[in-house]
């Protein structure tokens, strides 16, 4: 069975690939802010903000120790931001 590993498991094109690969018979890990929503799809939930370094790190540890070798990443994790270039961070 594949694995694959979703950053951002809780957005719109997040959710519905987890569920189209879990349908698939894929073992999925999302990733996501908010981890209860990823556990109503799948059952790997792991929680992370991409901004927060240790909690990225945290949750790559936990999926590591959880997961099969990873066949599959996607990392859509993603916002629309309209704001001049010299006042973004």
């Amino acid at each position: 069975m594949p694995t694959a590993l979703v950053w951002g498991a809780c957005g719109g094109i997040g959710q519905e690939l987890v569920r189209l690969l879990v349908a698939d018979a894929w073992t999925v890990g999302g990733v996501s802010r908010h981890p209860l929503e990823v556990e109503a799809i799948t059952r790997y939930s792991y929680e992370a903000d991409v901004a927060d370094d240790y909690t990225v790190q945290r949750a790559v540890l936990a999926a590591g120790q959880e997961l099969a070798p990873v066949d599959l990443w996607v990392y859509c994790v993603g916002d629309i931001v309209s704001s001049k270039v010299a006042d973004m961070d």
